[in-house]
């Protein structure tokens, strides 16, 4: 029914009142109405009650990728990192032909994180370097597509649609060598060809973790340490 994006979302408390903002997709159109239920630590309830006014959902008149979760973050290099991409078309989620994604700090294809993703095979493919050819793979399957700038797990990769609405979630690793603040691009197709803009929807920063010796012989001195006061 809805993406909730965490990374976003948030709550202020003022005295004996708490407000807290959800940054919401919704997955369908129409009429919803807003109830919320509070509760303490004891464990009182207010049970739910239909708060604020009704909110009309409707999808957009243009082709267009909406969001990616999370819109901000960051994560060691080498880690799997699940993003999630959605996206909407004013006919239906089978209009939509697929999108380019793109993980880097400028709009280019050559020497980044490139990715195509087809709905109606439910393929995703990896640029080489250059961005000259394409490794595809199905999404759900075993199996890893690879680059140098970064992996994509297909087995943790999935697509989801909902009326008019595609949310495409991507299992992605960034290399060692591929460190930094990246934003993350795309664009939506649809079948006619048609294409949307190429916006920036979120920004991860990549961290590369160094592993010094001295931490093992840190460990080594304090487990020596504690055999020591052991022995008195």
């Amino acid at each position: 029914q809805c993406v909730v994006n965490a990374a976003s979302s948030y709550m202020t408390g003022s005295g004996n009142y708490l407000s807290l903002t959800l940054f919401l997709t919704m997955k369908t159109a129409g009429m919803k109405n807003i109830y919320a239920a509070a509760s303490t630590n004891a464990g009182d309830t207010t049970g739910f009650a239909l708060v604020g006014q009704t909110w009309n959902v409707t999808f957009p008149a243009v082709l267009m990728p909406l969001s990616v979760s999370p819109g901000t973050g960051a994560g060691p290099a080498g880690t799997p990192q699940f993003f999630t991409i959605t996206y909407a078309a004013p006919l239906s989620a089978a209009d939509i032909s697929g999108s380019q994604i793109i993980f880097n700090p400028a709009l280019q294809g050559a020497f980044s994180c490139y990715v195509l993703y087809g709905r109606g095979t439910n393929v995703v493919a990896i640029a080489n370097d250059n961005a000259s050819s394409f490794t595809n793979g199905t999404l759900g399957t075993a199996g890893t597509l690879q680059s140098s700038q970064c992996s994509i797990d297909l087995s943790n990769s999935f697509q989801i649609q909902t009326g008019n609405i595609i949310n495409l979630t991507l299992a992605v690793t960034f290399k060692p060598t591929y460190k930094g603040l990246m934003y993350v691009f795309s664009n939506v197709v649809n079948n006619s060809g048609s294409a949307s803009s190429f916006p920036a929807l979120g920004t991860f920063l990549v961290v590369r973790v160094v592993r010094s010796p001295f931490g093992a012989v840190l460990n080594a001195m304090r487990e020596n340490e504690q055999r020591a006061i052991a022995l008195g």
